[in-house]
């Protein structure tokens, strides 16, 4: 049995009961635990026992902001905001509000895999309210570089934010995206297809493995994980 890390960050929005199916598969897994200071994410806490956790004030405050904007005065919501008037068919409000759901994500991350301790042949990074729809089998190999993503969304292949599993040492510098956004941003290349359909975060992720950090993701269709009231298309950047 791999020695294993199980990255769960975000909002709760239940106990964590769509995620039991995943622990029960890795019982011997060590649990880290970044969750946004709610109800929920207490009850989360004392069902499962992480190993490590840490709880990062609600989302109704400007605690993220603050925190982004002093590491990246040059990254200001100004500049976001010339780099989305390029795009003329964007809903500007729309766009700006899921710009600000995209930092908050990436910091839970980052400040997940912050806490892990000690060295982990892999590590699995989930939101909390994934539903697992199959058996997870981790890689029989996988490389130094490599991200392992699921067979998300009845069977066709979108790049998700929402689940996937790679080497630590790897996994962890792709966690750094809240950190490296700034310069990753930069030279991104935005369309307005990605903000229509929301599909910004999955893009700009998929987008920093392979151009940024000098990855790449692997498919592994067995993997049938789903998410709540989710239908995204497919809009990856190549």
């Amino acid at each position: 049995m791999s020695n294993l890390a199980i990255c769960v960050s975000g909002q709760a929005r239940d106990k964590g009961e769509w995620l039991q199916a995943l622990f029960d598969m890795f019982p011997d897994a060590d649990l880290y635990f970044a969750l946004q200071d709610e109800p929920y994410a207490h009850a989360m806490l004392d069902l499962h026992k992480p190993k490590k956790s840490i709880l990062y004030p609600r989302k109704d405050g400007t605690w993220w902001r603050d925190d982004f904007y002093n590491r990246h005065v040059q990254f200001s919501q100004e500049n976001l905001e010339l780099k989305r008037q390029s795009l003329n068919t964007i809903d500007g409000k729309r766009f700006m509000g899921k710009w600000d759901n995209i930092l908050r994500m990436f910091y839970s991350v980052q400040a997940c895999y912050e806490i892990l301790e000690g060295h982990y042949d892999y590590v699995i990074r989930s939101r909390p309210d994934v539903r697992i729809k199959s058996q997870i089998s981790l890689p029989s190999s996988l490389d130094e570089n490599e991200i392992a993503v699921p067979n998300f969304y009845c069977g066709d292949y979108v790049w998700s934010d929402k689940f996937y599993v790679g080497r630590q040492e790897f996994s962890t510098k792709v966690a750094n995206l809240f950190t490296d956004i700034p310069e990753v941003m930069a030279n991104f290349p935005i369309t307005s297809d990605m903000m229509t359909t929301w599909m910004v975060s999955e893009n700009v992720l998929h987008w920093a493995i392979k151009h940024w950090y000098g990855g790449k993701t692997t498919l592994i269709p067995e993997w049938n994980i789903d998410r709540y009231k989710v239908n995204y298309k497919n809009f990856y950047t190549n």
